[in-house]
Parts: C-alpha cells; structure tokens; sequence
C-alpha cells in the first residue's frame, strides 16, 4: 500500500508540475495537504453527482473514486485539478472552469462547452485530456 501510494504521489506531483506551467519545482513537495476530500464534496464511489452549485476546489487535487457518475444541473468545478477515474459527465452546460483535467473519462462526445472559459493557455489540453483510447470519443471544437 506504501509503495502504490507514493507512486500516487509521484503521478500527482509530476501532473501539479506541468498544470501549474512551472510555479512548482522540481525541488517543491506535494504533500497530502494539497489533496481535498473527494467524498466530502459529495463524490462517492459508484453514484451520480448532481452538479446543481459551484465546487471551489481551492486551487487543490480531487481524485474521483472509482465509475462516478457527474450530472450537470448548472454548477461547475472549479480552480484545481480534477482526477477522474473512468469519470462519466452527462452535460448540457458548462461542467469545469478553471481546471486541469488528467486521469481516465468516459465522455463519448466532448465539447468545449463542457469549459465555461477557454481563454487560458493550454486550455484545448484539458478539453484532450477527457479523451482515453479505451472509449470511443468524438471532440467538438
């Protein structure tokens, strides 16, 4: 368990590095304290999310348990970093703004409009990052 959890950190570092486009460095240690709670915003393991408010993740990690399931009811996630974990999203509006975006997805149709604001650099990488070669994905720019 040791072993599996530091490499958990080792991922989470190396994508908190390449997300915050070089304010971290090499020689900065991501602690546990730069994780949230995933349950305690109301992710838990197998069940739908329904996004009706904003989730501020306060500039932190949350990484989703296993086949959840995010419904959008005109809420978003924002300012962080969001893990999923072969996350489903059933979308009308936006779902995400201000947030880096890595693990495994199940979006069959990823549009931009999952993004309220795009005007970010790097931001088309996070629209990508919800596409896995396990799914089959169409992307709308």
């Amino acid at each position: 368990m040791t072993k599996y959890l530091k490499i958990l950190q080792l991922f989470i570092f190396v994508f908190y590095c390449i997300s915050c486009e070089g304010r971290v460095t090499p020689n900065s240690s991501l602690e546990l304290r730069d994780t949230i709670n995933a349950s305690s915003l109301g992710f838990k393991k197998g069940h739908i999310l329904e996004l009706k408010s904003d989730i501020d993740l306060n500039n932190k990690i949350c990484i989703i348990p296993d086949s959840v399931t995010i419904k959008s009811k005109g809420g978003v996630i924002k300012n962080g970093v969001l893990v999923g974990n072969e996350t489903k999203i059933i979308y009308n509006k936006a779902v995400f703004d201000n947030v880096s975006i890595s693990g495994t997805w199940n979006v069959p149709v990823i549009n931009t409009t999952l993004f309220r604001n795009l005007n970010y650099e790097n931001s088309l990488k996070n629209v990508l990052a919800l596409t896995t070669s396990k799914f089959k994905n169409k992307v709308v720019i």
